[in-house]
Parts: structure tokens; sequence; C-alpha cells
């Protein structure tokens, strides 16, 4: 397994390790994170709480790793960072989220060029992360994508109609915090 993967998993599977079964979870039974429906479409039969890890961990490479193509990035930082996005949130939330990110920071297109929005992983993304990726500007983007998720996370429960999430913020909100006390002493150092 690529190393990058396994260091990926291994931050995942810290926040998304053990069975859940909450009821106020829209996702309902997990196991690694692993909903019961995508166990399901994976064709999974057994008992939620005794998916095995090697199958999570093909969900993971195929439903999550796979479509951001996170092989094409070259930076583990940021590659964790969009991989545990994409699980907790969708690939297309952390694709859109990471290239807004990139557009905010690129001074207007002088760093590198502007890119479309549309949460997909497609070349003119994977260019302009592996460009930034390369300048003094590495840290910002970690920052900022990680600045990025947190709002999204408070704007995520402030729908007036539906509270469900709010139960939620705590841990979403220190999971993104462990990201975060990273990048910020990199971009302090920067």
């Amino acid at each position: 397994m690529n190393p990058n993967l396994e260091a990926c998993l291994r931050f995942t599977f810290g926040w998304e390790g053990g069975f859940s079964n909450d009821a106020g979870d829209p996702g309902g039974k997990t196991m690694y994170g692993i909903t019961e429906a995508v166990a399901r479409g994976w064709g999974y039969i057994g008992p939620m709480n005794l998916l095995p890890k090697e199958m999570a961990e093909q969900i993971y490479l195929n439903q999550y790793w796979n479509p951001l193509q996170l092989d094409k990035i070259s930076d583990l930082l940021l590659q964790k960072r969009m991989f545990d996005f994409a699980v907790n949130c969708g690939v297309p939330t952390a694709i859109l989220h990471f290239q807004a990110t990139l557009n905010r920071i690129n001074n207007r297109g002088t760093r590198w060029a502007d890119i479309s929005e549309d949460g997909h992983m497609g070349g003119a993304t994977l260019n302009a992360a592996n460009a930034c990726l390369l300048t003094k500007y590495r840290a910002l983007l970690l920052f900022s994508f990680d600045c990025s998720r947190a709002d999204y996370y408070l704007e995520d429960i402030e729908h007036p109609n539906d509270d469900t999430n709010e139960k939620f913020i705590t841990g979403w909100m220190r999971r993104t915090a462990a990201l975060i006390e990273e990048s910020v002493k990199l971009l302090m150092a920067a």
C-alpha cells in the first residue's frame, strides 16, 4: 500500500475508528467511518461492527483517494487534509473548498492560474496545487484550506429548521483543530 495513503488512513481512522450507531447521525451504523449503505454497496453483508479494516481501506482507496487523484499531489500534508475532508464531507465538497482556497491565495492569478471551482479534480486543479506546493505559499495553502473546512462546519450547523448536526460540531472542530495546529506552525515559520 502507498505509504502516504497509509498515513492518511491512520489520521482518519483516529477520528472515524470504531463502530457507531448514533440515532442522530444520518449515516446510521458506521464502522471505520464507512456507512452501512456504502458497505452494502461494496458487497459487505455482515454486521457493521465486524466490517474488516481491509475492506474499509479498499473503500477509502476507491471512493476517496482515487477520485481525489491524491497520487498526483506531491505533498503528504495536503493529501491528508483533502482525504480526511472528503471522507467527512464528500469528495465534491472537499474539492470545491480546495479550489476556492487556491483561487483566494493566488494573488489574482499572479502566483498560479485561476481555476474553475467545479468540484472535480482535473488537470488545472492539480497543476495549481502542485505549483503552489513548490512556493513559499505552501503553508498558507494548508492553513487557509483548514480554515475553509472549519467555516464549512460552522455553516453546516446554521440551518434554522435542522439542528441535526449541532451535536457533532465539537468533534468536527477538534478534528480540524488537529490539522490547524500543524499548519499554524508551518505558517508562522514561513
